[in-house]
């Protein structure tokens, strides 16, 4: 009986009370029910070491902590205690599921019956977005208070309308209820998908076909409609763990990135960057691109040969990386590279400003900011770079293709009207190398640049300001700039 009131009492509390009793649910349903399976699990309650275990303190814990920290945090104490209560079904469940899910049996009724939830909202969200979107059309305002949106939700209340940067409306599958955000429906769906191989059968083909593998995929299905990020890691991770006792930590760690990148091909996330990547000239993150019109596809970053021609047989040791296989190379050598390229990887090299990922974060403190490089957004171009070395110093000139526009994603391929040139000149023997030690005599680097493109000219710009005129800084007055 309890159980069977459990698992009634999950249902509600996921597909809320309004949808499972209609009008009815204005007399607190949930609560009467909830007081119900609490009066038939006291006796079970009274017998069992629940309260003794660990998990159990933990989360009594953790409820006293959401009251202290909403307390804390907004010097409110009836925020406090709404906080708790949110919190209390999470808790219930928890007790619920540890005094009557004590057999197999059981913890398949279980899962069905998450299944059974997040195929509902699956369902009703896949009807709206091929009869009811058609049909309403998009809100035209999407500002939260407005009636435009809150007579959507009434309509549509499994579907969340979003703008992306380019103005396009996209709506993410959410659930009711404590499931109403598509990150935790999705990540609901991602916890039962693993959940759904407690019915697998190692011989019986039709029933795996039937109760795992036809639900896994409409369960994929629905992560997908929820447009999440954190659910597609989420799964990543799920595929990791699941795959690496069969098929070895290496060959599930690819597994994983290759359904990674297969997602991002499928436009499986909202491609939205932090803050939508707006608000700091000196981004914090490299790794975040700026412009959020950009789209979420794959992209080839780097992709370039790299020839060495040797002028001597005396040989030197260099370190290998990803822009450099050769353990061994000539002294007194040439080197050619052309493809796609960040002229970073091979100008103004230093060991404390290069690698976002291991160094400063800051645009303007990673890469000299006064060096003004040629790159598209993402901050890769199409280049070539001849360089020759010798002992203790070497000489580099790279020329690159600049983009249409100031930070624009397309280049310019006529380089006879737009380019990027670049000379460095590397000493390796600091000016204080007879003081120092060997191993750290440090280098000196001087670096120039000029870029030709189809931009303003400032000084013309300056001079209609003093004049009085509207100051236009851009490619449309048809300058070429230097």
């Amino acid at each position: 009986m309890g159980f069977a009131l459990s698992v009634f009492y999950f249902v509600t509390y996921y597909l809320t009370p309004t949808t499972m009793f209609g009008p009815l649910a204005v007399y607190r349903i949930e609560l009467i029910l909830a007081a119900l399976v609490l009066l038939v699990s006291l006796p079970a309650l009274i017998k069992s070491f629940l309260f003794k275990t660990p998990q159990s303190l933990a989360l009594i814990g953790l409820a006293f902590a959401v009251f202290l920290s909403v307390l804390i945090a907004v010097h409110w104490p009836g925020g406090g205690v709404q906080a708790f209560l949110d919190f209390i079904p999470c808790a219930f469940a928890y007790f619920l599921v540890c005094l009557h899910c004590n057999t197999k049996r059981r913890l398949r009724v279980i899962v069905l019956m998450l299944l059974f939830i997040c195929l509902f909202v699956i369902a009703h969200g896949s009807f709206d977005l091929l009869h009811g979107v058609p049909r309403n059309g998009a809100p035209q305002s999407l500002e939260p208070g407005s009636a435009e949106l809150a007579l959507w939700n009434m309509k549509q209340p499994y579907l969340l309308p979003m703008r992306n940067p380019t103005g396009e409306t996209i709506y993410r599958l959410r659930g009711l209820g404590e499931i109403n955000d598509p990150n935790d429906l999705g990540q609901l769906i991602v916890c039962v998908i693993p959940l759904m191989f407690i019915f697998w059968r190692p011989t019986n083909v039709p029933r795996n076909f039937v109760f795992v593998i036809l639900p896994v995929c409409l369960l994929l299905y629905g992560v997908f409609l929820t447009h999440s990020r954190g659910d597609l890691l989420a799964l990543v991770a799920v595929a990791v763990v699941a795959a690496r006792r069969r098929i070895g930590a290496l060959p599930s760690l690819l597994l994983g990135g290759g359904l990674f990148f297969a997602a991002m091909a499928l436009n499986f996330t909202g491609g939205r960057g932090i803050s939508e990547a707006l608000g700091l000239a000196g981004f914090t993150n490299l790794d975040v691109v700026r412009n959020p019109t950009l789209s979420t596809l794959p992209y080839l970053s780097r992709g370039e040969i790299h020839q060495t021609i040797g002028l001597t047989g005396e040989m030197a040791d260099q370190v290998r990386g990803p822009f450099a296989l050769a353990t061994k190379v000539p002294v007194r050598r040439f080197e050619l590279r052309a493809g796609k390229m960040s002229l970073p990887d091979s100008l103004d090299i230093n060991s404390v400003g290069t690698d976002s990922h291991l160094q400063f974060t800051n645009w303007t403190i990673d890469n000299n900011g006064a060096w003004d490089y040629a790159a598209d957004t993402r901050g890769y171009t199409v280049a070539g770079i001849l360089e020759y070395d010798d002992k203790i110093w070497s000489a580099r000139y790279a020329i690159a293709a600049m983009p249409t526009v100031a930070n624009g994603i397309d280049l310019d391929w006529d380089f006879r009207r737009a380019n990027g040139q670049n000379w460095e000149f590397e000493l390796r023997k600091g000016l204080f190398a007879p003081l120092l030690d060997p191993k750290r005599q440090g280098a000196i680097r001087v670096l120039s640049f000029v870029n030709h493109a189809h931009m303003g000219d400032y000084r013309q710009s300056v001079q209609q300001y003093l004049s009085g005129k509207i100051a236009v800084v851009t490619g449309a007055s048809g300058q070429l700039g230097r």
